[in-house]
C-alpha cells in the first residue's frame, strides 16, 4: 500500500462519525491517524483536500494507486479531469 493510499484512508477515517465506533469523546485526531499509519500530517490534510475537491474519479485513482496525493491535489485545484 503506497503513503497516498494510506493517507486517503487516514482522512476517510478523520471524516467518519462518532457512531463507527469511537464516541465523541475519543474521535481520533489527525495527527493520531497520521501517526497509525506512518504518513505524516500534512499528507493527510493533502488527502482531505482531494476528497473534498476532487472528482469520484480521481479519488478512485488515489485509491488504486494510480496516482499520489500531491498529483491528485493539483488536479482537483485546477479542476482538470483524470483519465486512468
Amino acid at each position: 500500500m503506497t503513503k497516498s493510499q494510506r493517507a486517503l484512508i487516514a482522512a476517510k477515517s478523520y471524516a467518519l462519525e462518532p457512531h463507527f465506533g469511537y464516541s465523541s469523546t475519543t474521535l481520533p485526531t489527525i495527527s493520531n491517524l497520521a501517526r497509525r499509519l506512518k504518513v505524516s500530517v500534512s499528507l493527510v490534510s493533502r488527502a482531505r483536500f482531494v476528497l473534498a475537491h476532487g472528482t469520484p474519479e480521481l479519488i478512485a485513482a488515489v485509491e488504486r494507486g494510480q496516482i499520489g496525493v500531491c498529483p491528485a491535489v493539483t488536479a482537483a485545484a485546477t479542476g482538470k479531469r483524470w483519465a486512468a
